[in-house]
C-alpha cells in the first residue's frame, strides 16, 4: 500500500496513517507512507503533487511487473 499524507491536515490526522501504515507492516504487508510536512489535505503544492503522481505511477509499474 503506497500512503501520502500532509503533516498540516486538520481533516485527518497523520497518526492515523503513521498507525495504519505500522500496523500493516507489522501484519507483514508492505507499505509505503511519503508525507509533507508543511502541506494540508488538499497538497496544494505541484511539486508535490507531481511527486505523488510519480510515485504512484512506480509503485503500480511495480506492483503490476510492468
Amino acid at each position: 500500500m503506497l500512503l501520502f499524507h500532509g503533516a498540516s491536515d486538520s481533516n485527518v490526522s497523520i497518526e492515523q496513517s503513521k498507525r495504519m501504515a505500522v500496523r500493516l507492516q507489522a501484519a507483514g504487508g508492505k507499505c509505503d507512507l511519503v508525507t509533507w510536512d508543511d502541506l494540508d489535505h488538499q497538497l496544494d503544492d505541484s511539486t508535490a503533487r507531481t511527486q505523488m503522481l510519480r510515485q504512484s505511477d512506480a509503485f503500480l509499474r511495480a506492483a503490476f511487473g510492468m
